[in-house]
């Protein structure tokens, strides 16, 4: 599989243009570069922004599209109830960020809600998996992108609302995803994160 560079689109192993843009493609291996990958934020606090905003009005502000270059990005959008995770009609589960892959969702054909609102749901522990670095993981296991760091709700396999260990979950992950990025070693990086 190559990634084009220009779209992003995933394109079969040997083609030498993208089939979707057209552009040439770099055989070097997908998983040897970063790959950008464009993202709404919402609720985003930005240094500078509150100024921003006043110069140019809420509204314009929040219609702005702004790039930031960034060394690591945290997901912290919560599961189903916030929004961080989706269900379509069809029953098929979303990372709505991203698009990254859905684990703990049972599979087709299986229940995945009892009637007991307060029973324990099949669905419930769907969310993001992870490596012990918190970032999210592809279906082969490993990191879907070395700097993008999954945290909270959005994880795989707890029911927060149940265990009444939400908030835990969110600061302790938060906690481990800055150590992951703060710490050079932790990702594979000699020396220090300027």
């Amino acid at each position: 599989m190559t990634i084009c560079t220009q779209c992003s689109r995933e394109n079969p192993a040997g083609a030498r243009f993208c089939n979707s843009c057209g552009a040439p493609l770099d055989t070097e291996p997908a998983t040897a570069r970063e790959v950008r990958k464009t993202v709404t934020v919402l609720f985003c606090d930005v240094v500078g922004s509150t100024e921003f905003a006043s110069v140019r009005g809420e509204v314009a502000s929040a219609a702005t599209t702004m790039s930031y270059r960034t060394h690591s990005v945290v997901l912290a959008s919560g599961g189903f109830a916030s929004g961080g995770l989706t269900l379509d009609s069809r029953g098929a589960a979303r990372e709505t960020v991203f698009d990254l892959p859905v684990a703990g969702v049972p599979e087709e054909g299986a229940t995945r809600f009892v009637a007991g609102y307060f029973d324990a749901q099949p669905l419930s522990r769907a969310g993001v998996a992870v490596d012990d670095l918190l970032r999210p993981t592809g279906r082969d296991g490993g990191p879907v992108y070395r700097n993008l760091h999954a945290a909270g709700a959005i994880l795989a396999g707890a029911v927060p609302w149940k265990e009444k260990s939400g908030t835990g979950i969110s600061v302790a992950t938060g906690y481990a995803a800055a150590d992951a990025i703060l710490v050079p070693s932790a990702m594979g990086v000699s020396g220090s994160i300027g």
